[in-house]
């Protein structure tokens, strides 16, 4: 494994790289030139070869401002021997390390006008592929980190279907059992005894936290779920439609590669936070859209800081201004129609539970 970050430096080791994970040529040829430029400037290779250093050992460093695209963009290729090489000693099939190593292309963006600039500030993202390894598996990313969403999720003795969930105790709720500050809301408690479970329950159909308090009797639930379980966070690359047969088989690729390859990882769920499990955006599409169809595979949950930044910054191009925006596409006209009836957006988290069975953590719920 090249440790040393100088390999960027070599003639064509940029390219060669590059060539045999299938990236395309205009990003290599940039990649390339980048390396030629940051050479030939001896303050510059002396500052991306500290970064670079920082980077493979683990960290996430800033590139001084004017150089940003070009060093982080290298600093990120830096670290693909390491990545590599721990999917080698993981015998991770070439084919996902490939797409995974790919993704970086995503993040790589060139405007279409003529003499456009390359921009690229996602160093920080490419740092769970480096440091975390973060794994593209058909059309879904996956990495195994902490749950960490605030909530017990427990599951009947008897039942394979009942799933109840509560949120922990003292997390601030408005009236309507949001994660957010509100002057009528209500502060969850949460009480767990041999003979009892009572907590504040989440509403499986939309994630809202009820005001009201429910009783279970413990010895009749096993707890499956909690912050600081480890689950599968799933991820959602662009560039392709999200169907449900293409999800299906990447969650079944997922629990398969997890099993064989990561033997030791006791994984409780698949889990997932995006603006794209808002219920309030699905009343904004068509019956039975691939969004929808990804969403009803998870239980949903209130989330944190449920913001509608996600939204804003893959609908409505970024803007603070919505309100004078003009809709290009049918989307955005159905959320700026929302928006102006005076509903909001909600950033969503959802999990999946894994079963004891090979391939079935979707537990029936895709129907081809």
């Amino acid at each position: 494994m090249k440790t040393d970050p100088g390999w960027i430096f070599e003639q064509g080791a940029v390219s060669k790289l590059l060539e045999s994970l299938g990236f395309d040529t205009p990003v290599i040829r940039f990649l390339d030139t980048a390396a030629s430029k940051i050479a030939g400037d001896v303050a510059l290779k002396r500052t991306f070869l500290e970064l670079a250093a920082a980077w493979v050992a683990g960290s996430i460093p800033d590139a001084p401002a004017g150089t940003e695209t070009e060093i982080s963009a290298l600093i990120a290729v830096a670290g693909y021997p390491k990545m590599l090489a721990a999917h080698r000693a993981r015998e991770i099939p070439d084919s996902i390390s490939v797409a995974t190593a790919r993704d970086l292309q995503r993040w790589i963006t060139r405007p279409e006008s003529a003499g456009g600039k390359w921009e690229f500030r996602h160093l920080r993202w490419l740092g769970s592929h480096v440091h975390h390894m973060l794994l593209e598996i058909g059309r879904l990313q996956f990495i195994a980190l902490p749950f960490g969403s605030p909530y017990r999720v427990f599951h009947a003795k008897s039942s394979l279907q009942k799933t109840m969930v509560f949120a922990e105790a003292g997390l601030e709720c408005s009236r309507d059992g949001w994660l957010e500050k509100s002057g009528d809301g209500f502060i969850t408690s949460y009480v767990s005894t041999p003979e009892e479970l009572r907590g504040h329950p989440v509403d499986p159909a939309s994630g809202q936290i009820s005001r009201a308090t429910a009783s279970l009797p413990a010895c009749d639930y096993d707890m499956c779920l909690s912050r600081e379980s480890i689950a599968l966070h799933v991820h959602i690359p662009s560039g392709q439609p999200l169907t449900l047969s293409d999800c299906a088989d990447s969650f079944q690729r997922a629990e398969n590669i997890y099993r064989r390859h990561f033997p030791e990882l006791d994984w409780r769920a698949f889990c997932c936070t995006s603006w794209l499990l808002d219920r309030e955006l699905w009343q904004c599409l068509p019956p039975h859209s691939n969004i929808q169809d990804f969403g009803n595979l998870f239980f949903p949950l209130a989330t944190p800081g449920n913001n509608s930044d996600q939204l804003m910054e893959r609908v409505l191009e970024g803007t603070t201004n919505w309100r004078t925006l003009a809709p290009k596409t049918s989307l955005q006209k159905a959320v700026l129609k929302h928006l102006h009836e005076g509903h909001r957006f909600r950033t969503t988290s959802g999990f999946i539970l894994r079963t004891t069975e090979p391939g079935s953590a979707l537990n029936g719920r895709v129907h081809d």
